[in-house]
């Protein structure tokens, strides 16, 4: 019911946005006691039995008062995205943790699992059926899973162009990359549009590089787009035409403002890389410096000093483990509260062995489901804590990001164990690569500043 009353909020949330009213400053508190008293109102009108599963935790005169609205929001909207997320993702793991919440999960997939054997044990499946615990498998990062009931859809429905893709998908996330290709081919002979990023991945896994070049081509984002010509620039690289992949490079920061954490940011380094591998010095220490000046301008707008920790880097590309220029994407395990020693190290390996032994188990309770989204990229998620029950009761984090080369001794990763800054900045907690030459400066002279919201 409180996930009910939930979802009764955020519908009035879409209404209001579908009249076209802004979800602005000015308009905020208003729109959220509109929301709130919608989700009021549903939970007054609950089935006695309902309320009733409540208990006495909760006095019903009280529930969703509005007179602390506003010091409450004006809290909320001071904090930065990913400190709501580091928040967010910690409340929900503490009450996983909960006794109730243990019960009514074991409730809830007891529920599910019945009901499945159900319409297994009756025959009333539907490709729609099908589809929708495919992508239930989905969300639940069950690749396997969820690659045998899209495929299913698609024996049963071969024109089934969504379950085409989705099988595709988690084929690559797999690591099946030729199956996964051949199902995209087919998903984009069948009309699927903008698959092309998709088929230039899985070519460029199979190393096809020519032939994901010409794939390329096919983007519909424009010729000029900075992550289409760095794309470009990594596919080049590996087909050593470093002067073409310069080019490219070039052409990806024009007109771009290069921020910490941005993809240009790790366009500007591969052109550094490659301008200093090419002897092209005098461009070379050009952009050395604009890198500089991009990171003494990041730790200037810390809030707190930044620490030097250890990270172990537990998901990235093989790649990384050799010399070369294109830079990939990194989980990397920090223990952010813990001092830098060899203990530390130790304890984040002990922790990596952990995860890797659930995520391999056959297991299906919420732990194991959750571990086996915390290697994935995820945009809106960038830390994600890791179970304490896998920590020794320490706070741990997965956190993404970038691995580029030029900040990693030798260009390459030597081993798991590499060396990072972070700190508080006035958009939330980051982690970033240390270097010594950039950071050769002593930070911890460094003064502190006041955030600027």
């Amino acid at each position: 019911m409180s996930l009910a009353s939930i979802i009764v909020h955020e519908a009035t949330h879409a209404r209001i946005d579908d009249r076209g009213i802004p979800y602005d400053e000015q308009r905020r508190d208003r729109i959220e006691r509109l929301c709130r008293r919608q989700q009021q109102l549903f939970m007054q009108r609950a089935e006695p039995e309902f309320r009733d599963a409540f208990g006495n935790s909760v006095d019903w005169s009280e529930v969703y008062r509005f007179d602390d609205v506003e010091p409450w929001y004006e809290e909320y909207w001071s904090k930065s995205r990913w400190k709501h997320v580091g928040e967010m993702l910690g409340r929900a793991w503490r009450k996983l943790r909960g006794t109730e919440e243990q019960v009514a999960s074991a409730t809830w997939q007891e529920s599910h699992r019945k009901h499945w054997d159900f319409v297994q044990e009756y025959h009333v499946w539907s490709t729609s059926m099908l589809y929708t615990r495919g992508c239930s498998h989905a969300t639940s990062n069950n690749h396997e899973l969820a690659i045998t009931d899209f495929r299913q859809v698609v024996t049963l429905h071969p024109d089934h162009t969504d379950a085409l893709v989705m099988l595709g998908s988690h084929l690559y996330f797999s690591k099946r990359y030729e199956e996964s290709l051949q199902v995209f081919l087919e998903a984009d002979r069948k009309g699927y549009p903008d698959l092309a990023e998709w088929i230039v991945s899985a070519l460029w896994r199979l190393e096809r590089v020519e032939e994901a070049l010409e794939w390329l081509k096919r983007s519909p984002s424009d010729p000029r787009d900075s992550d289409l010509l760095g794309t470009r620039a990594m596919l080049l690289l590996d087909l050593q035409r470093e002067e073409e992949a310069l080019q490219s490079l070039k052409l990806s920061l024009v007109d771009q403002t290069v921020t910490f954490n941005s993809n240009a940011y790790s366009y500007l380094v591969m052109k550094a890389q490659l301008l200093q591998k090419m002897d092209h010095m005098q461009e070379f220490l050009e952009a050395r410096h604009q890198l500089e000046t991009i990171q003494d301008d990041w730790h200037r707008g810390c809030v707190s000093t930044p620490l030097q920790i250890p990270g172990y880097v537990i998901e990235t590309d093989p790649q990384m483990f050799e010399p070369g220029v294109s830079t990939f994407g990194a989980t990397v395990l920090i223990c952010p509260d813990e001092p830098n020693t060899t203990e530390h190290a130790q304890l984040l390996e002990s922790i990596a062995t952990r995860i890797a032994e659930r995520i391999e188990s056959d297991s299906n309770d919420y732990e194991s489901i959750y571990l086996r989204g915390l290697l994935t990229y995820q945009e809106y998620y960038p830390w994600r804590e890791v179970p304490m029950s896998l920590t020794e009761g320490r706070e741990v984090w997965a956190v993404d990001l970038n691995l580029d080369r030029i900040f990693l001794p030798g260009g390459y990763l030597e081993g798991r164990i590499i060396q990072c800054w972070t700190a508080m900045t006035n958009r939330g907690q980051f982690v970033w690569l240390c270097d010594d030459a950039l950071d050769s400066k002593t930070r911890e002279d460094s003064q502190p500043l006041t955030a600027s919201y």
